[in-house]
């Protein structure tokens, strides 16, 4: 079963399983000028949370470079007015699962 990203416009808590070595997006939007933080906790019982996240914001539509951060247990992200198109992905070392609230 494939799991949509969380977007722009939920407000709920949403989980995703996240596969190791597999990149997995679990925030999307697109053309939303609002202001919005999401909060992700990361969990394992395959042992330390470990990996790749790959955050990319556009300026309106023009790309900006990717900022890569290491995947930490509990990550927040934010998503300015100015970012029409965002995205972030994450690559773990081992499985996770992302519980993501907004």
């Amino acid at each position: 079963m494939q799991v949509k990203p969380m977007s722009i416009f939920s407000t709920k808590v949403k989980t995703i399983v996240c596969p190791r070595d597999q990149w997995t997006k679990i925030i999307g939007s697109w053309c939303v000028a609002l202001d919005k933080d999401w909060n992700v906790s990361f969990a394992s019982d395959d042992g330390p949370v470990a990996g790749e996240v790959v955050e990319v914001k556009y300026v309106w539509i023009v790309p900006r470079d990717a900022v890569v951060h290491s995947l930490k247990p509990r990550m927040s992200f934010h998503r300015n007015m100015i970012n029409g198109l965002y995205s972030v992905s994450v690559k773990p070392a081992v499985d996770v699962t992302a519980t993501i609230s907004a």
